[in-house]
């Protein structure tokens, strides 16, 4: 995965439409790591820099991590670029990005949380590529957002690290939390439900989830699932693998089948 920076703030693209966009390019960095801490060098309350993915544009070279404003006239975009040379960036320059559909950026969501760049953070436990925003699309009309964020706590097992989950409807831009936090999450849907399976519980050596499913017409959870993962549909019913532990501590799986609800809804 790979993320690039936007310092305008535009207003929001309810419907995934190609379009032209003009970088003002301050630096580009090859890894995560190194454009994270770039941003990080240059981000104040004034520019309000993030991290942009090249990937998400179809004529630019991929895989790169670009720090850079957006702007939709050429002119505005070359003032930008004055203004960063005037600060001594000589190298600032200006390129033209044409969207890919059905991106990130078409969407104008971030690759790189800003709560990332904000702060100064040293993991352990997990690495920067486990900071990247992805996007899935669940249908024409919907998508969800899984959205790494930090959250400075010393207590942490987790170090801050923490993967909110949201739906989106394209044509409204509205947004709707499913999860807060969802470690290592997994996405699975049809064209009636959607299923997500995360880390909850930890069992002698073992990582233990629940598999919750939520409707696609209104985002409502329908059925919760304890010690339950890797999700699976058949028409109005979900498999998936019930977890147990042993008394030696051992993880076992078992297949199990559940019917889903039409239209009852848990709060």
């Amino acid at each position: 995965m790979t993320a690039a920076l936007f310092l305008i703030a535009l207003n929001p693209i309810p419907v995934v439409v190609a379009q032209t966009v003009w970088l003002s390019i301050i630096a580009t960095e090859n890894n995560i790591n190194k454009a994270i801490s770039t941003a990080h060098a240059l981000h104040n309350t004034e520019n309000s820099l993030e991290i942009i993915d090249t990937n998400d544009c179809q004529n630019l070279r991929k895989n790169l991590y670009v720090i850079a404003s957006i702007d939709t006239q050429r002119h505005l975009a070359q003032k930008t670029i004055e203004k960063w040379r005037k600060r001594k960036h000589e190298d600032a320059y200006l390129r033209h990005c044409i969207i890919i559909q059905e991106s990130r950026l078409a969407l104008r969501i971030p690759p790189v949380d800003n709560s990332f760049i904000q702060n100064i953070i040293q993991p352990i436990n997990w690495d920067s590529d486990e900071v990247i925003t992805q996007l899935k699309f669940l249908n024409p009309e919907m998508a969800a957002i899984i959205k790494p964020h930090y959250q400075p706590d010393p207590e942490d097992i987790r170090e801050g690290l923490k993967i909110r989950i949201d739906l989106l409807w394209l044509k409204s831009n509205q947004h709707k939390e499913l999860f807060s936090d969802c470690i290592d999450p997994e996405l699975l849907n049809n064209d009636q439900f959607l299923a997500v399976s995360c880390v909850t519980e930890i069992a002698a050596d073992n990582l233990l989830h629940s598999t919750s499913v939520f409707s696609l017409n209104d985002g409502a959870m329908i059925f919760r699932q304890n010690r339950c993962r890797e999700p699976k549909f058949t028409d109005n019913q979900l498999i998936c693998q019930k977890e147990t532990v042993d008394a030696d501590g051992k993880l076992h799986h078992m297949p199990t089948l559940h019917v889903l609800p039409k239209s009852k809804s848990i709060n």
